[in-house]
């Protein structure tokens, strides 16, 4: 049983596969076709505009993905292959950059060092409480 991400991913590709060059489709296996049908959701009805540029298409993720496989296994010769993979491996150090600087330790707990010392501040605040103050308002009496 897939996911329901999953099936609505392999109807996205099977949509975008029907409006593909049929010599490239060809090169895929029937297998991995077949493959994408068993496991396309049958109440999912895929929007996709092909006349925007497929960045702009509004793809689910898992749909990128799987025609990321079809792209390497399939339709890229060896020079384009290797060109692909560089990308990938250009984009996931990109995106690791991103999320280092979003969830860096360092800084996470260097906020949370600043938000302590703040609270122990406010904590810290001297207070006189009612005894000391009587105390001290009788020392004033005597003192003048």
């Amino acid at each position: 049983m897939v996911s329901i991400e999953y099936s609505q991913a392999a109807t996205e590709v099977l949509e975008i596969l029907d409006n593909t060059n049929k010599e490239d489709v060809e090169k895929i296996p029937k297998q991995f076709i077949n493959f994408l049908k068993q496991n396309s959701s049958k109440n999912y009805q895929p929007n996709i505009n092909f006349s925007t540029p497929i960045e702009k298409m509004n793809l689910k993720k898992k749909t990128i993905d799987i025609l990321a496989v079809i792209c390497n296994k399939y339709w890229c010769n060896n020079i384009n292959r290797i060109e692909f993979i560089s990308a990938l491996e250009w984009n996931e150090i990109l995106q690791q950059e991103k999320l280092n600087k979003k969830y860096n330790s360092n800084d996470i707990f260097n906020k949370n060092k600043k938000e302590d010392v703040n609270q122990s501040l406010i904590v810290v605040e001297n207070k006189e409480n009612l005894f000391t103050k009587v105390i001290t308002k009788i020392k004033n009496i005597f003192n003048k």
